[in-house]
């Protein structure tokens, strides 16, 4: 059974599907996970409201848990609180992927500031003419390896695309708080 994080609209969780057993499809947001549960899938999957901050304690049902387009929204000062929620939520020794995107000119909404932590943000103008600031950082390779450290088990290994990054890696066994 995978762990999805962060489900939104269900688009990743439609893909997993095709070779998962099954799929618990967290969101903060009621309105993306309606709209998820509207879309056909090729395993079971739950859907429920979920804080990534505060996702439980373990029940021994996960195998894996996935993590689309979601570590680039958190505040840089949250992710270790972020990464031992998730650990918490799925147990120790399971497999995590994570996908996000890479900062490629041209691909992107053009960075707009960064702030006294280091996060950075985009400006993002809806059809409506309203325009939201939302923040999105783009990790690299030695961002990511300090975020893990106390929060893997083992090395991670990373895959660095033209537009996405691709991490894999097992949650450590005592998860770090």
């Amino acid at each position: 059974m995978i762990f999805e994080l962060a489900a939104g609209t269900g688009y990743w969780t439609e893909l997993l599907s095709a070779s998962a057993l099954g799929i618990l499809a967290t969101d903060l947001n009621d309105e993306t996970l309606a709209i998820a549960r509207r879309r056909r899938y090729g395993c079971p999957v739950e859907f429920a409201r979920a804080d990534a901050f505060s996702l439980g304690d373990p029940d021994g049902r996960f195998d894996a848990a996935f993590v689309g387009f979601w570590w680039s929204h958190v505040a840089l000062a949250e992710l270790p609180r972020f990464l031992a929620s998730l650990h918490r939520r799925i147990g120790p020794g399971r497999e995590i992927i994570v996908v996000d995107n890479r900062d490629v000119e041209g691909s992107n909404h053009p960075l707009s500031r960064r702030d006294a932590d280091g996060n950075t943000y985009q400006l993002r103008p809806l059809k409506s003419g309203a325009c939201y600031e939302v923040r999105k950082n783009f990790p690299g390779e030695p961002e990511l390896a300090r975020a893990l450290v106390g929060h893997a088990a083992g090395p991670p290994e990373l895959e660095l695309l033209t537009y996405y990054w691709l991490l894999r890696y097992r949650s450590a066994p005592s998860p770090a708080v």
